[in-house]
């Protein structure tokens, strides 16, 4: 399952209103894969699923997405919007960009963390040592 509904994909996708025309089935299935790309980057340092989804999350999903959308229709992204290239590049690590100094890059290797509460395993730790922190109530 996807961080994003199609429908809020379409919404911030770039460029904007070019998947207009997709159908739900379609844009989920690049949904999908980009998530499965972002989760195996996630998954060295982080619980999956997440129990809140980081907005930088999201938008590396949206951009993975949104790239390969254009070239599934037959476009070039580098030439049709250069700024969704670039975005792809720091996402991804490919182009200019070094995988290890890419979004995915950082969060594989742990350079880039979530904060603790989106992480399902540190939120339920940090939950129990406060429930245990809490003064037992005496017996009569």
């Amino acid at each position: 399952m996807s961080y994003q509904t199609p429908a809020q994909f379409r919404i911030a996708a770039f460029p904007s209103g070019s998947f207009n025309e997709l159908s739900d089935v379609e844009v989920q299935h690049a949904l999908d894969v980009a998530q499965a790309e972002v989760d195996a980057a996630l998954r060295p340092h982080h619980t999956l699923p997440l129990v809140e989804v980081d907005s930088s999350i999201i938008e590396a999903e949206r951009v993975i997405a949104s790239y390969r959308l254009m070239l599934f229709r037959g476009f070039k992204p580098e030439t049709l919007d250069p700024s969704l290239s670039l975005r792809y590049q720091e996402v991804v690590g490919v182009g200019s960009v070094e995988p290890s100094a890419s979004f995915l890059g950082r969060l594989s290797t742990g350079r880039f963390l979530l904060s603790r509460s989106a992480d399902s395993t540190l939120k339920r730790e940090r939950r129990a040592r406060v429930w245990n922190t809490l003064p037992q109530r005496q017996a009569r």
